[in-house]
């Protein structure tokens, strides 16, 4: 008998070190190149050749990637977008130098947009099942679940009583 397994490829064989020489916050990739992000200025492009892409003048706060560009903020107050080929340039400067940490891209805000009207259309579900719930409570006490006549004479009771022709009509 012949041993027909496949041998599976380890992680460990796949993986090599990287020196990234500062604290890394975040990790996006173009393609199979990973880009880690310093927390100190800095991009890490870890392709087949590392290199060093300088884009802040402080720490990087924030990070995101939609797979062709990487856009961070930092404690620079500037909102930098760096390319595939590790080109950047600043999209937003704050004068006053306030710290950017938070950053999204377009999918990131649609899903936040449409969590939001899913929220919003769970609150109008909640309201409309709590005013039916209302409506069959109503109903349950004044009978109308058991036979309809005992619903329609709890609404005979408040309804004008009938009068005899030629008498004068209440006022």
């Amino acid at each position: 008998m012949t041993d027909t397994a496949i041998p599976v490829p380890s992680v460990a064989d796949r993986a090599r070190p990287v020196s990234a020489g500062a604290p890394v916050v975040g990790v996006h990739f173009f393609g199979a190149t990973p880009v880690f992000v310093l927390g100190e200025e800095a991009l890490l492009f870890a392709g087949d050749h590392e290199r060093r892409v300088k884009i802040h003048a402080g720490a990087i706060l924030a990070s995101a990637s939609d797979g062709t560009r990487i856009v961070t903020g930092g404690d620079d107050g500037n909102l930098v977008e760096t390319g595939v080929d590790g080109e950047h340039r600043i999209l937003a400067s704050d004068d006053k130098k306030r710290w950017i940490d938070q950053v999204a891209l377009s999918t990131a805000l649609n899903a936040s947009y449409m969590a939001a009207q899913i929220s919003l259309f769970g609150v109008v579900v909640g309201v409309a099942l709590l005013l039916a719930g209302i409506g069959f409570g109503i109903l349950a006490i004044g009978g109308a679940l058991r036979s309809p006549e005992t619903a329609l004479r709890l609404f005979a009771k408040y309804s004008r009583k009938a009068h005899a022709p030629g008498s004068p009509t209440p006022a």
